[in-house]
């Protein structure tokens, strides 16, 4: 009998030891530190949306309308809006920025460079001193919410800000 448990004694002492190495701690990045991680690349805008229905020129326009499609017809902000699009956003991973191109109208205040950080588990961007809600990642997809100030909306009041969706694209 005592042959028997040695071996058994044995064989259930290199299982254990066995499970006990094979443990690692899981090494699981926070959700701020995924989207940091997500964020640190360099991003074009991809499209600039509706993100509440609005009415142009008598015609009602809904939640997704791309403003591109109006741009044209924007004397004063459309050739901002495009020229949004040829920018280039680099997010650095310790915590600075550089754009090259047109900011005043989709980020309006953040120069050419700065320091950006995130908030609320990564919800909120902040850009400089401005704050963006996170709306949605989603592979080389980053969409930030944000109103921009369209001067032809109410010329006679000095524009309208528009409530959008800014969608970036590695």
């Amino acid at each position: 009998m005592q042959k028997r448990f040695s071996p058994c004694l044995l064989l259930l002492l290199a299982i254990f030891a066995g499970t006990l190495i094979s443990c690692k701690k899981d090494n699981k990045l926070s959700i701020e530190e995924e989207r940091k991680n997500n964020i640190t690349a360099t991003w074009k805008v991809k499209d600039v949306t509706l993100a509440y229905a609005i009415n142009f020129a008598g015609q009602p326009l809904p939640v997704g309308f791309s403003l591109y499609n109006v741009a044209p017809l924007l004397p004063v902000s459309g050739p901002k809006l495009v020229c949004a699009k040829e920018a280039t956003f680099t997010f650095n991973s310790n915590y600075s920025y550089a754009i090259t191109g047109c900011t005043d109208l989709i980020f309006p205040g953040a120069g050419q460079s700065g320091s950006w950080s995130l908030s609320l588990n990564g919800g909120i961007f902040k850009l400089g001193n401005e704050p963006y809600m996170t709306v949605a990642t989603r592979g080389n997809e980053w969409t930030l919410s944000n109103k921009v100030l369209i001067l032809e909306a109410d010329p006679n009041r000095g524009g309208a800000y528009v409530p959008v969706n800014i969608i970036l694209e590695k």
